[in-house]
């Protein structure tokens, strides 16, 4: 009975030893991470969350040394962890496309104050915060088509006075409000093609001075306080209109 005592014992041991082992290899295989890029000393990996998120994260010395072109496109990245990007200001280009993130962090670029192109298209974003973009004087180009946009937040663009070019086709816009591009002095080209725009507020578009003619849906009022001319890409957007008032 002793011996057979001591056996189970020994066998329970080795259960609770199994398991525990079971627990710490799934621990580590949640947390395990793959290498995507890297940019000077700095190291980019993507990393399963507990709740199922495949977020981005970085390792190493991540100093100025991390310049020019940053590609983190085609991951499969749902999030981006905060401070990922702080400190690099050297980075020039970010490419975060052909991912799925759904949101973006408040202020997750704010360090980036080299930036000049940043692509974000071809994402599942529904919303931006209205700081997403602050500091970025540099910018030149953002590319935002292809993602689930239905607003945009007044002023969510002040803060770049450089930018000349603006993708938002492929979304879910259904109206521009006053201060939507409020600050972008020097955009020459605003792509808004394929949302469902059927409102349009008349100072949605009256900072936009730089602009020139490409195709539109619709003829702009002859009243428009725009001047020279606007590039305003809306083709496929059944029902757009122009109001002068407001909405």
């Amino acid at each position: 009975m002793a011996r057979e005592t001591g056996a189970m014992r020994g066998a329970a041991r080795i259960r609770h030893a199994f398991v525990a082992l079971l627990i710490l290899c799934g621990r580590k295989s949640l947390a395990a991470e793959t290498h995507i890029a890297d940019c000077g000393a700095c190291v980019f990996s993507k990393r399963t969350t507990p709740d199922n998120n495949i977020a981005l994260v970085r390792s190493g010395s991540c100093t100025a040394d991390c310049t020019g072109r940053l590609d983190l496109s085609q991951q499969g990245l749902t999030a981006i962890s905060e401070g990922v990007f702080d400190g690099l200001s050297g980075v020039t280009e970010l490419v975060l496309a052909e991912n799925s993130l759904s949101s973006l962090p408040s202020g997750v670029f704010g360090d980036l104050s080299s930036l000049e192109h940043l692509e974000l298209q071809d994402n599942a974003i529904t919303a931006l915060p209205s700081d997403v973009f602050a500091g970025l004087s540099t910018l030149v180009t953002v590319a935002l088509s292809g993602n689930t946009l239905s607003t945009l937040p007044a002023g969510v663009f002040a803060d770049l006075g450089a930018l000349t070019s603006l993708e938002i086709s492929d979304n879910s816009l259904t109206r521009l409000d006053a201060g939507s591009f409020a600050g972008l002095a020097r955009l020459s080209a605003l792509l808004l093609d394929h949302n469902s725009i059927v409102d349009v507020h008349q100072s949605a578009l009256a900072q936009l001075r730089a602009l020139q003619v490409r195709r539109l849906q619709r003829s702009i009022d002859a009243a428009s306080p725009l001047t020279p001319a606007l590039i305003l890409v809306i083709a496929a957007q059944p029902k757009s209109r122009f109001c002068r008032g407001s909405i």
